[in-house]
């Protein structure tokens, strides 16, 4: 009988590890699905904001893509503004009007800002939200956490993310916010590059298409970005695209013996931002040569980057009437 109940007891305290094992098992094996359902998110969201064109349509998309993640109820995105530091709330999920009246706004001083947007990941419960806050918590916030997206050396936007149903944030939902925030700094800086860039061409073509005289815009190579029709006419051309189709090689439409002096030129715009202004001989498509006075200036980026040179030129003969 002895024997019995030491087997018995022997095989109660297996059954107790068996069971412990198969518990541990399950949470594996739930932490491992949910790695893998935050490992299809952020693969979902570099696909997803590798089509869009603008910083809204951006933002709008992680939205979209975080409300998706296991323990999230809402969430914001808030965007500093460049000159004057304030922070402001670009798009939100699941909040209510109350607490957007609440964070829409932050001025660089604010204290509620100064705790919340640190440029550091920070977690909240309720109990320590910052004060000026209180409408967060009566919202039934019960968890809430900021990640900075840093473009460059300082942060640019910050992700807030909370929770209603939970005190804190599982910690693979914590870890894979971090590096999504920081995959999101560098997407999203190339988006407002894009965008900027797009934006300035658009205008430049706009200044170019609309401008009374000849003008083109050239790479740092000499190559024909854009060309109005004035300027293509110049050379015996119906229009710009006739011309671009013909040639892209600015230096294509200028005398042999010219080139040289004009790429000295270009290359002395571009080491000194130099404007300068001199008299040439451009070619005609018909073979013939004319007399042109021209002006070139150096085109900038956003960052102050040299990315251009406008190019003005006058057809000399054509002023001399227009002055009689």
């Amino acid at each position: 009988m002895q024997y019995r109940e030491i087997i018995y007891t022997e095989l109660m305290e297996a059954v107790k590890i068996l069971r412990q094992q198969i518990e541990n098992l399950r949470e594996d094996l739930k932490g491992y699905r949910l790695a893998a359902r935050l490992l299809s998110m952020q693969r979902d969201l570099a696909v997803s904001l590798g089509q869009v064109r603008t910083l809204d349509e951006g933002v709008e998309r992680i939205m979209a893509v975080l409300c998706g993640v296991e323990g999230i109820d809402c969430l914001g995105f808030h965007d500093t503004d460049p000159v004057r530091g304030d922070i402001i709330l670009k798009a939100h999920r699941g909040i209510s009007r109350a607490v957007v009246k609440t964070v829409r706004h932050f001025s660089a001083a604010d204290p509620r800002a100064v705790c919340l947007f640190t440029g550091r990941p920070a977690h909240f419960h309720p109990d320590e939200f910052p004060p000026g806050l209180e409408t967060v918590a009566a919202d039934g916030v019960r968890a809430l956490a900021v990640f900075p997206v840093y473009h460059g050396p300082e942060p640019r936007q910050y992700l807030v993310v909370a929770s209603r149903k939970s005190d804190s944030f599982p910690p693979q939902v914590i870890h894979a916010l971090e590096t999504t925030a920081a995959m999101l700094g560098r997407i999203l800086g190339e988006i407002r590059q894009r965008q900027a860039r797009e934006e300035s061409e658009a205008r430049y073509r706009l200044l170019v298409e609309s401008a009374p005289y000849g003008m083109n815009i050239l790479d740092l190579d000499g190559s024909i970005v854009l060309i109005n029709a004035r300027a293509a006419s110049l050379h015996g051309f119906r229009n710009a695209e006739e011309l671009l189709a013909h040639s892209r090689d600015a230096f294509a439409y200028v005398h042999p013996q010219e080139c040289q002096r004009l790429r000295g030129i270009m290359h002395r715009i571009i080491a000194t931002d130099d404007s300068i202004s001199t008299r040439s001989i451009f070619l005609h498509r018909d073979g013939g040569v004319f007399p042109v006075e021209v002006g070139a200036s150096l085109l900038k980026g956003t960052e102050g980057r040299p990315e251009g040179i406008i190019v003005i030129s006058r057809k000399i003969e054509e002023r001399k009437e227009g002055a009689q």
